[in-house]
C-alpha cells in the first residue's frame, strides 16, 4: 500500500487523503447519532 501512494502525485495524494477525512467524518457522524438515538430511547 505504501508503495502504491508513493507513485502517487501530490494532487492525487491531497484527493485521497481528503476523500479518507469525509469518509472517516461521515461514519463518525453516523454512529455518534446512532448513540444519541439509543441514549433517547433508553429515557
Amino acid at each position: 500500500m505504501r508503495k502504491a501512494l508513493a507513485e502517487l502525485s501530490e494532487d492525487e495524494r491531497h484527493a485521497l487523503l481528503y476523500l479518507a477525512d469525509l469518509g472517516t467524518a461521515a461514519c463518525l457522524s453516523g454512529l455518534i447519532v446512532s448513540i444519541m438515538k439509543f441514549v433517547g430511547d433508553l429515557f
